[in-house]
């Protein structure tokens, strides 16, 4: 705790003493009954105030909650002695707001009894956001002496998307046996049409299709495709974040595949995660709502670029894979290790989609533009800006080409296309899974 004197104990305290000798000076005794009543203020405030010794107990009520959702910051405080005012007051997070517009609060506090401060506040977006920190300070009744201190506030919140404005599923390329939302391409019980044939032995009586065999003079059946699940495991490349802060690839990216997951293990597929930055994670695919609690958990940690390489076991990790798992790569493909790991994968049987989500830069540069000068060094920093950007295209240019030779489908996403309506070309593209 910081103990202070305020200016108004000082200047109380010098305009009692002026007084004072001024009436003694001048023989004035009206001079020392003004002295008498200004020195009142200071002399009441030092016998009746007592230095408090304050404990603080910070807490969140939810550590867990959905964008939009409202929590609150409760502070606390405890104290040996009575304090007439005590100002609390909070200073968010970014990504936090106050859900009543009030981030300040004077309460006061008894000797040896505890008051709590109740700050409702609401997330105005999602992620891992830091709670704040807090401020309080002690007052007494004529606003002599303070104490104050300044902490942060341990606890952060981890806040999940409240819905998903990307909804979309990947195509895939091979389903599985059990049932689900897929249309397979295999013939069995479904509700897709698919064929007319000849009846064998062995098939049921409500396959049979009355209409074509009075036609034909002859029974014949109704071949249908199923509906299937599928495996799908979404990786992300969060070892680069472009763009500005407030949108980046990475941003982009965890959003896209918090959408792809919830709208894959709606459909009763069974879905995982891979994020290739180091350190690398892993989330084997299952199904079922504690998977996507375990996908949005990861991703939330991958929420902040950590730009520390690329690991290297992203294709031994998903090499236990049945063949023909749907890979959705999302990367902006500033790595070449990440272009190996992606032709690896398709060299081991998978169908293997990537979507590049894109950072709104002029020209695809990481990094901000210039200044607008036109001076020789304003002029000197454009065209090297220039070149890199040239050089950036190239390279990126390269890489795709090298995933299109691998046969693996390479879409560019703004953003203002639907995601589905985006990953439905994968399906059609004459690079699908062959």
């Amino acid at each position: 705790m910081n103990r202070a004197v305020s200016v108004r104990f000082v200047g109380l305290l010098l305009l009692g003493l002026a007084a004072g000798l001024a009436a003694m000076a001048l023989h004035r005794p009206a001079l020392a009954v003004i002295a008498a009543a200004v020195m009142t203020v200071p002399v009441l405030g030092m016998a009746t105030w007592r230095w408090p010794a304050l404990e603080v107990q910070a807490r969140v009520s939810s550590a867990r909650l959905v964008e939009g959702d409202t929590c609150t910051i409760v502070l606390e405080v405890a104290g040996d002695s009575a304090v007439p005012w005590l100002d609390v007051e909070v200073d968010l997070g970014a990504g936090l707001r106050s859900a009543d517009g009030m981030l300040r609060r004077v309460v006061p506090l008894r000797a040896g009894t505890a008051v709590a401060v109740s700050f409702p506040v609401v997330p105005s977006t999602w992620g891992v956001l830091a709670a704040g920190r807090y401020r309080i300070v002690a007052r007494d009744r004529f606003g002599l002496f303070s104490c104050s201190t300044i902490q942060t506030i341990d606890q952060v919140l981890r806040v999940y998307p409240s819905e998903s404005r990307l909804q979309g599923m990947a195509q895939p390329a091979r389903t599985v046996g059990t049932l689900g939302a897929h249309l397979s391409s295999s013939r069995g019980d479904g509700c897709e049409y698919a064929d007319v044939r000849a009846w064998r032995p062995g098939d049921r009586m409500r396959m049979v299709n009355w209409r074509v065999s009075a036609r034909r003079g002859g029974p014949w059946v109704t071949e249908r495709h199923p509906d299937r699940a599928a495996e799908v495991v979404v990786l992300l490349d969060d070892s680069a974040a472009l763009g500005p802060a407030e949108d980046t690839t990475l941003r982009r990216a965890v959003q896209a595949a918090m959408a792809l997951s919830e709208g894959h293990l709606s459909a009763q597929d069974r879905v995982g995660l891979l994020a290739l930055g180091a350190p690398l994670r892993w989330v084997r695919p299952r199904s079922g709502a504690r998977q996507l609690y375990a996908i949005v958990d990861t991703l939330l940690d991958c929420r902040l670029a950590r730009v520390s390489g690329i690991a290297r076991q992203g294709s031994l990790m998903l090499g236990g894979l049945r063949p023909g798992t749907t890979i959705v790569a999302l990367t902006v493909l500033a790595e070449p290790r990440v272009v190996e790991v992606l032709v690896d994968l398709r060299r081991h049987g998978h169908h293997v989609v990537v979507v590049e989500p894109d950072h709104g830069v002029a020209g695809g540069v990481p990094g901000g533009p210039s200044d607008g000068g036109v001076g020789p060094a304003s002029v000197a920093v454009n065209v090297a800006e220039t070149l890199a950007r040239r050089l950036w295209d190239v390279e990126r240019s390269a890489r795709r080409a090298r995933l299109r030779e691998a046969g693996v489908v390479t879409l560019r996403w703004d953003g203002a296309v639907p995601l589905g309506a985006l990953l439905g070309r994968s399906a059609s593209s004459p690079l699908g899974p062959r």
